[in-house]
């Protein structure tokens, strides 16, 4: 519960300074969030196949309150998780997802620790490179991968995240980003197949 309204305080707002109707979507939001974290990490016929894990930083050791979490999954592009996870027929790729902070936490490396845990797992994995997705006007969030070296590598136009605002919770048109980034010590292989002559730069409007 406390790694739920995490995410959603980071990614959505506290309920401080909200409108009734606005706090009652965020828990609407956190339970979502809090169901989908369930069904992934579930042991299921449907995820046997798919590997996934998650790490926090607490404030006081193992007493404190969560003030980081990341997700570390795979994710097939077109594919299937009936494969075996040695199948090189599966082309899966390794994202670290719902990285957040607590704002009371920023600026103490946390994200950069979280997120170089994703790396070793997705290296412990066999991966050889490691996948983030970001709003495209979400600024902090670009220069923060772009600093760590993470390279633009896709745009979805279409891409929709919930709207927290009106009455009732809703969704909106918001431009996604897929970034990558090579795992040092490993033979990185170029995104989905493609072959390129170097890393591109996240684009400038999403700065």
């Amino acid at each position: 519960e406390e790694v739920t309204r995490l995410c959603i305080d980071v990614f959505f707002g506290t309920e401080r300074d909200r409108w009734p109707w606005q706090r009652m979507q965020l828990r609407q939001l956190e339970q979502y969030q809090r169901t989908d974290l369930s069904l992934r990490h579930r042991p299921s016929r449907k995820t046997r196949n798919r590997r996934v894990a998650m790490y926090k930083v607490l404030e006081d050791g193992l007493e404190g309150e969560i003030i980081g979490f990341v997700e570390v999954m795979e994710k097939i592009p077109g594919g299937s998780y009936d494969l075996p996870v040695d199948d090189p027929n599966r082309n899966a790729k390794c994202f670290a997802a719902n990285l957040a902070v607590a704002s009371s936490a920023r600026k103490r490396g946390i994200g950069k620790a979280l997120l170089s845990q994703a790396e070793q797992t997705a290296k412990k994995w066999g991966f050889s490179e490691l996948y983030v997705q970001v709003d495209e006007d979400n600024r902090n969030a670009c220069k923060f991968y772009e600093r760590l070296g993470f390279n633009f590598l896709l745009k979805d136009p279409a891409a929709r995240r919930f709207s927290v605002g009106f009455l009732t919770l809703s969704s909106e048109t918001a431009p996604k980003l897929t970034l990558w980034r090579a795992i040092a010590n490993t033979r990185p292989l170029w995104p989905f197949g493609e072959r390129r002559q170097g890393a591109t730069a996240i684009p400038r409007s999403a700065e």
